[in-house]
């Protein structure tokens, strides 16, 4: 199947999206940065929480939550991911009529 083939099914309302940790690329939470993801997230947890530069993002957060404790890794991780602004590529893949979305 070619890419337009493809595009054809999926403006027909015949296709599945999959989206993956990179599609909230281009969308900003409530503090107007774009979203940490990954190695992003680890490094900004583990600076707040004064946790070795080298720690995974479990350990990140685990650091995150003995400091400031768990109600506070969560209000965190929720300013961090409660989106305000999508981008225009978001907006274009919304309009399509998938028969499901999913991740």
């Amino acid at each position: 199947m070619t890419t337009d083939e493809a595009l054809g099914h999926a403006v027909d309302g015949n296709a599945i999206l999959f989206t993956g940790a990179g599609f909230s690329t281009g969308a900003e939470n409530k503090r107007g940065h774009n979203l940490r993801i990954g190695s992003e997230l680890t490094k900004y947890l583990t600076a707040l929480a004064g946790a070795p530069a080298n720690a995974e993002l479990q350990d990140a957060a685990e650091a995150y939550q003995i400091k400031f404790g768990a109600y506070a890794l969560v209000e965190e991780l929720v300013k961090e991911f409660t989106i305000s602004k999508i981008g225009e590529h978001h907006l274009h893949l919304a309009k399509i009529p998938w028969i499901q979305i999913g991740r």
